[in-house]
């Protein structure tokens, strides 16, 4: 009947209360209380736990967000770097590089924005098959330079 519970902390518990951990917009847990005596919760123990189980439930989902917010912005700074590479690629194709600056610069980009080792970038012409030995030749220059594309 009503008032009567299954005590989930102690077996002889004769009075429980649940508070439940939870904020307005989403619920995370429960605080259980227990008591064996017969003297029910007084109405200051009944506040006091909704109010301290609503600051923790605050407090989780403020870690939450600000986690949320970190990873956004850190994403954020990276594209951003990104199209400022891109930007700068952009750029100095405007003033007539070379294609083989351009690439150049496109695997330095690539390989310091992305954090990889060694970026090859390879542009084969049929028409123009020598290109192969010139670009063997500059891998192995690259191998052995301090400086690697």
């Amino acid at each position: 009947g009503p008032g009567q519970f299954t005590p989930l902390l102690s077996a002889g518990a004769r009075q429980q209360l649940l508070v439940p951990l939870a904020t307005r917009e989403v619920a995370f847990g429960a605080l259980v209380m227990e008591r064996d005596g017969d003297k029910p919760f007084e109405e200051e123990e009944i506040q006091f736990a909704n109010l301290a189980m609503a600051q923790v439930g605050q407090h989780i989902q403020d870690g939450i967000l600000k986690r949320q917010l970190l990873n956004t912005n850190r994403r954020l700074v990276h594209q951003t770097h990104y199209l400022s590479q891109i930007l700068e690629v952009s750029n100095l194709i405007k003033i007539h590089m070379e294609p083989a600056d351009i690439l150049e610069k496109v695997a330095e980009g690539i390989r310091d924005g992305m954090n990889f080792q060694t970026v090859l970038i390879s542009l084969y012409r049929e028409d123009r098959g020598s290109e192969i030995h010139e670009l063997k030749r500059r891998i192995e220059s690259l191998r052995t330079s301090r400086w690697r594309f």
